[in-house]
């Protein structure tokens, strides 16, 4: 553990916070940034780096979820930073929740649609790991040198809603890090989209966004 943590201490309440939520495993407070309306970090109490945290999201995926819906019923976005080109500045492992979603990462279409639909529709897998498929998602979504749609099952049948995917995330973050870091030695981004029901009915399938190759700038 290092010898100074931020987090650690706001976790151990010797550090302000206005804190949104707390249980036995896991912590909400705002972000001292203010970039934008709603600004939030889950981070588990006890101290992993990001890695460890992908490795094992469990409770924190959960709650990062549940706390995004409550402030943000319109839609909000939940992202992890990795390394200087992902911009990461807490070496305590944690996740940003963020209000709207960002258009870039959505696929507009009538009837609406999902993002995964429609990079995974007619394409083939680009990286294959034992627990994620990844896709090239540039011609939707392609600022980055990289950025790839992560999926947990290759097979549509086998979606999972994005709530849940967050609520038990298993080996497939683990996969998606491991991906991360053979693709970008600096850094790179992980994120997803929430939309409301209004602007997608059933809600977003799981997914995760992988941003590497570059410098990635701010997140609002």
């Amino acid at each position: 553990m290092a010898d100074y943590c931020t987090f650690c201490e706001i976790v151990a309440r010797r550090e302000p916070a206005r804190v949104f939520y707390e249980d036995d495993d896991v912590m909400v407070f705002e972000n001292i940034l203010g970039w934008s309306r709603l600004m939030l970090l889950a981070v588990p109490k006890q101290h992993r780096t990001q890695s460890e945290l992908w490795a094992d999201l469990g409770p924190v995926g959960h709650v990062a979820v549940q706390l995004g819906r409550e402030h943000a019923p319109e839609g909000f976005r939940i992202l992890s930073n990795f390394g200087s080109y992902g911009m990461q500045s807490q070496p305590h492992g944690h996740l940003h929740i963020l209000d709207e979603t960002d258009p870039i990462y959505e696929r507009k279409a009538k009837p609406p649609r999902s993002i995964v639909d429609a990079v995974r529709d007619g394409a083939e897998p680009t990286i294959r790991t034992d627990n994620a498929v990844f896709f090239d998602a540039r011609k939707r979504a392609g600022h980055p040198p990289l950025t790839a749609l992560a999926l947990p099952n290759a097979d549509p049948a086998a979606d999972i809603p994005a709530p849940e995917l967050w609520a038990n995330m298993g080996k497939f973050g683990d996969d998606i890090v491991d991906v991360g870091w053979s693709s970008s030695q600096y850094g790179f981004r992980l994120l997803a989209n929430f939309p409301n029901e209004e602007r997608l009915p059933g809600g977003e399938k799981g997914h995760i966004h992988l941003l590497a190759g570059s410098w990635l700038g701010h997140y609002v």
